[in-house]
């Protein structure tokens, strides 16, 4: 039941925030996360 109220919240923040600004902000925290572990590797 927890997972299924934790899918219900996850919607109803996405249904709040617009997508565009979502996915922007993804991907920017991804390329971070990328770019900080190759530095940490090299």
């Amino acid at each position: 039941m927890a997972n299924a109220n934790a899918v219900k919240k996850f919607r109803i923040f996405l249904d709040t925030f617009q997508p565009e600004m979502f996915f922007s902000t993804a991907s920017f925290i991804i390329i971070k996360n990328l770019f900080y572990h190759l530095r940490a590797q090299g």
